[in-house]
Order: structure tokens, then sequence, then C-alpha cells
């Protein structure tokens, strides 16, 4: 082989690492929860997890409404990026199953994530948010829509197993990102943690510490000022959810 040609595979080959080291970087602060492995050892795996734009109608093969949903479980790839990858060679994706096994095994989605690939791009970002925003899911006719309402179809052997889990999944995802981002308090007008407030089914949020005051005060709605359209249902609703929360603790 020319001593130029050895030349250029090797500058191709540092240009590679290189743009490998900076797609992982990048990764690694958007979505640090998706991505495990080395990149140097070229050894990724990715946990997209699947979030619908809206609340999906799970429906039965005979088109029944089973549950809503708007979080479905995880994808995971494992992932073995060549030496020359992304300038000449695609990613090898060594495995890719979903969490509860709720995507069908006929359904190949390695083939399609592959033709996603053009030589000298990058292309795990476009992976991710693919999965991420459902859009394969529109791809596979998973989903769809009946007049205004979105629907989501799921071929599985035994579908209504797989949707308690879907149901467990999806109520305990939501809790745990209303717990970990802030809100105002619809009462004291201050921002705190979700996992120190209820959510009411208005969407409104009141934090617990303020619905134990407004408690000690005899549950009395009239010595509360509210500060927006917050009404008096609501507060009984959170004093009704407080309530329960103080029996469940004290029952332990």
């Amino acid at each position: 082989m020319p001593e130029h040609q050895n030349e250029h595979d090797s500058e191709d080959l540092e240009l590679c690492k290189s743009l490998q080291a900076e797609e992982c970087e990048v990764f690694e602060s958007i979505y640090p929860d998706c991505l495990s492995g080395d990149y140097l050892k070229g050894s990724l795996r990715l946990e997209i997890p699947v979030e619908l734009s809206e609340s999906h109608s799970l429906v039965s093969a005979e088109d029944q409404n089973l549950v809503s949903l708007s979080m479905l479980p995880p994808l995971l790839l494992d992932i073995l990026l060549p030496p020359n990858y992304s300038l000449h060679d695609p990613p090898q994706i060594l495995s890719l199953y979903a969490t509860y096994s709720w995507l069908p095994p006929s359904v190949n989605l390695v083939q399609r994530l592959l033709d996603m690939w053009q030589a000298g791009e990058c292309v795990l970002y476009s992976w991710i948010e693919w999965i991420r925003g459902g859009i394969f899911l529109e791809e596979l006719k998973f989903v769809f829509t009946r007049g205004s309402e979105p629907i989501l179809r799921i071929p599985h052997p035994e579908l209504d197993l797989l949707t308690n889990k879907l149901v467990g999944y999806d109520a305990s995802t939501q809790l745990m990102c209303f717990s970990q981002n802030s809100y105002n308090c619809e009462i004291g007008m201050s921002s705190i943690k979700g996992a120190r407030c209820i959510l009411l089914s208005c969407s409104h949020v009141l934090c617990r510490s303020c619905l134990e005051d407004f408690w000690k005060h005899g549950r009395d709605i009239s010595r509360i000022s509210l500060h927006s359209e917050l009404s008096n249902k609501g507060i009984r609703q959170g004093l009704r959810c407080l309530s329960l929360s103080v029996c469940r603790n004290a029952s332990r």
C-alpha cells in the first residue's frame, strides 16, 4: 500500500476517534440517563424511553380502548462503534430489545436504524430522537388517529398482561418526573420540588407545607388567600390527598 494512503487512513482514524468522542460527550450532556458504556473502546448501550407527544389510548385488537399512556418502556440498544465510524462505517447494532418485550420481535428496527446512517455523518443522536419521540411508532403504523383521538395499537400475544406492565411503568415514570421538577405552589406562590407537592386532577400544584399549615387552621377554606384560579374544590381535594397520606404513614 502506498505511503500516502497509509497517511490518509491514519488521519481518517484520528478524525473518526475525535468525532466519536465529541458525539458521546454531547450525548452525556443532553441525555445523561440514556448512555452508558466505554466509548474509548467503542462499546455503548443506549437506553431510550419512549415519550409520546400526548396521551394515547391503547386499544385491543377489537379496537376497544384499554388505557391512556404517555410513556412507554425503554428500548435498549447494545452498540459497537467501528474505528472508521462515522466517516466510512455505520455503528454495529449487537442487540435491540424492548423492556417488558412490548415491541414484537417481528419488527425489524435494526435495519431501519442502519438505513438512517449516511457516510460521514454521526447518527446516534438521530436514533435517539427517532425512538424517544415515538416517531418510529408512526412509521410502523402502531400509531394513528381516530377522529381527533391519538390511538396506539401494539400487536402482542398477551396484551392484557402487557397492559398492566405498561400502566405501571407510565405511572411510576410520570411520578418520578413530577418529583424531580420544581413547581409554583398555588397557595404560597413559591417554587417547590414536586416530591414535596401534591398534583391535583385540575393540574394545579400545592405544596405539602402549605396544606399542613392550612390543616392546622381547622380546614377553614375562608382563612386562606389564593393567588390563582384554584377553587375551594381544589383545596378540598388537596386536603383529602394529604389526609390519605397521613393515614398511610400512620399505619406503617
